[in-house]
């Protein structure tokens, strides 16, 4: 029992612990993670408040919102987005793969934020040169890369980080000078690589990096490309070779690299005089072997490692040649 004498001191100390007489958030945790409320910047988030800041949680571990979690190097990009977080000066982000086919057009933002990124599908440039310059981070097309018909492009600057297709055409360029862009391809897949109609076209050195074509490698239309000098690299192709229809091919530099064709090889229409050392490592053509139409070929010597041609050996229209040592290890099927 209490004595009357000690009532004034428990009123007083129930008084003190009662929440109506003091700030209730000195002594209150309502998230149960030991910070009280008066301290914890997320009441309601146990994770948060009043301890060390752990990066890249999207929580304010610290209760201070100039302390980051993420972007810790201050470049404006997160580590979604930024490949060194600890280094503003190094952003190389991985945007996500376009998701099938895409037509580009001036001002669509595909490399906004991003370093790299890819197009699962086709992609169909249909631009100008500033176009091309939004493109600067893309890095492979899963599909067909398509440039046709664009009268003001002169180059293919903007295409730098583009490192493999399942197919190129770039047809129809009229002012197409060079092929500058293309310099990081490496590898072009089973729909082949295809250059048509670009009359301005004189220098394909852009492709030196070159060192497969899955599919077949065309090359006709194209009067201003005296040679192919630029596929040195170029070790095998899976589909057919044609070089045709350009009249100021006089001789086709050397391919160095080529060992083996998969389909044919044509030869047509150009201005050569002779084939000798234009394929020092070539000893196979998987079809025919057609060479055609060059009235000014003289000499067909200069392959000297060719052993195999698949189908049928087909020279036609060659008045000038007085000589076919170029085939005597020739077998053919």
């Amino acid at each position: 029992m209490v004595q009357a004498s000690h009532l004034p001191l428990l009123v007083a100390m129930l008084a003190a612990c009662h929440p109506s007489t003091q700030d209730s958030a000195s002594w209150l945790d309502g998230d149960g993670d030991g910070v009280h409320t008066d301290a914890d910047c997320d009441d309601a988030n146990p994770a948060a408040g009043g301890g060390e800041e752990l990066p890249y949680n999207g929580v304010d571990d610290d209760c201070d919102p100039d302390t980051p979690d993420d972007d810790l190097d201050g470049d404006g990009y997160p580590l979604a987005h930024d490949e060194d977080d600890q280094d503003p000066d190094h952003v190389a982000t991985h945007g996500p793969p376009w998701e099938g086919d895409l037509a580009v057009t001036d001002g669509h933002g595909f490399c906004d934020g991003y370093t790299y990124r890819t197009v699962t599908g086709d992609l169909a440039i249909d631009t100008d040169d500033a176009g091309l310059a939004e493109l600067t981070c893309l890095r492979h097309v899963g599909g067909m890369l398509t440039i046709r018909s664009q009268r003001s492009l002169v180059t293919l600057t903007g295409l730098d980080a583009l490192q493999t297709v399942g197919g190129l055409v770039v047809d129809d360029n009229t002012g197409l000078q060079g092929l500058s862009g293309l310099g990081a391809l490496v590898a072009v897949g089973e729909q082949g690589l295809y250059l048509g109609g670009n009359d301005a076209l004189t220098d394909l050195s852009a492709l030196a990096g070159l060192a497969s074509v899955q599919g077949g490698l065309t090359i006709t239309d194209s009067n201003g490309v005296q040679q192919l000098e630029g596929l040195g690299s170029l070790g095998w192709v899976g589909g057919d070779l044609v070089l045709s229809r350009m009249v100021e091919m006089d001789e086709l530099g050397s391919l160095d690299s080529l060992t083996a064709i998969g389909g044919a090889l044509e030869l047509s229409d150009l201005s050569l005089t002779h084939i000798d050392g234009q394929f020092p490592q070539l000893s196979t053509v998987g079809r025919d072997l057609i060479i055609e139409d060059c009235d000014d070929l003289v000499w067909l010597g200069g392959l000297p490692q060719l052993v195999s041609v698949g189908d049928d050996l087909l020279l036609d229209d060659l008045d000038a040649v007085e000589g076919i040592e170029a085939f005597e290890a020739l077998q053919t099927s």
